[in-house]
């Protein structure tokens, strides 16, 4: 524990800002930081930092999404056929192997 809290002091607020983007680890962020007792105030500035930066990127990305639709549904109608065929293979080959695991247990 004491390693873990020497290393988190070193690192916790990069790790606080950089959270927003780090897919299921926001909550443990969080908590880490209150046992850890960081500074609230730079806690909350980076998280502060850290959601504004979010929110920006996600409003640029719908923005950007919005102006290229109709290219988008082009790119998206090409790549979801080759997607579908391979869970449609996908889902037959497990079918298969798993009728052909049942007539072996039946044998």
């Amino acid at each position: 524990m004491v390693a873990l809290r020497r290393k988190y002091a070193a690192h916790g607020y990069i790790a606080v800002l950089v959270n927003r983007f780090l897919f299921g680890s926001r909550a443990v962020i969080s908590i880490m930081a209150g046992l850890m007792h960081l500074r609230v105030m730079r806690v909350l500035g980076a998280a502060t930092v850290s959601a504004f930066a979010w929110n920006v990127l996600l409003l640029y990305s719908g923005s950007l999404l919005g102006d290229n639709w109709q290219h988008i549904d082009r790119y998206a109608t090409l790549f979801s056929l080759p997607v579908t065929g391979g869970i449609v293979l996908l889902l037959i080959f497990s079918l298969w192997r798993y009728m052909k695991r049942r007539k072996q247990r039946e044998d």
